[in-house]
């Protein structure tokens, strides 16, 4: 997340980044083929200020309640006042069993954002954790008893 509340505890320009890394190996009798995936997404946005900080939160102290709703569109692509993109890079590698090393893919494809939309995501709270594990704790010892 980058920025956070400006002096006056308003939300300021909000941004989010995320990323996701997955890999893949296959071995055959031939050799081992390993194939990586890596996405990054980023996007900001200085006036809409999807991301609302507490009134209580003071500049750089607390992150934002990410539970919350929000709906993020750049309302005009020809400026950078709310950004969006990403890139996906494919690599793929092939190990033969004699040796050696071989590349077959390595690419990588950039992309711009225009919209994103974000589902709330319930959890249970800390609380809640808590007080399940202090009831599984105390329901061990009973039985060790």
């Amino acid at each position: 997340m980058y920025n956070g509340p400006d002096y006056d505890g308003g939300p300021i320009g909000d941004g989010e980044s995320f990323g996701d890394f997955a890999r893949i190996s296959e071995k055959t009798s031939a050799g081992e083929t390993i194939s990586t995936y890596n996405l990054s997404i980023y996007f900001f946005d200085l006036i809409n200020d999807f991301l609302v900080f507490s009134e209580e939160t003071e500049l750089f102290d607390k992150q934002p309640d990410f539970s919350q709703p929000f709906s993020w569109i750049d309302l005009d692509v020809t400026d950078d006042n709310q950004k969006g993109s990403g890139t996906l890079r494919v690599r793929e590698s092939f190990y033969p069993a004699a040796g050696g090393f071989e590349r077959n893919i390595d690419s990588t494809l950039g992309f711009t954002l225009a919209s994103v939309n974000a589902v709330r995501v319930s959890s249970p709270s800390t609380w809640m954790i808590m007080i399940i594990f202090c009831g599984l704790l105390i329901r061990k010892r009973m039985t060790l008893k």
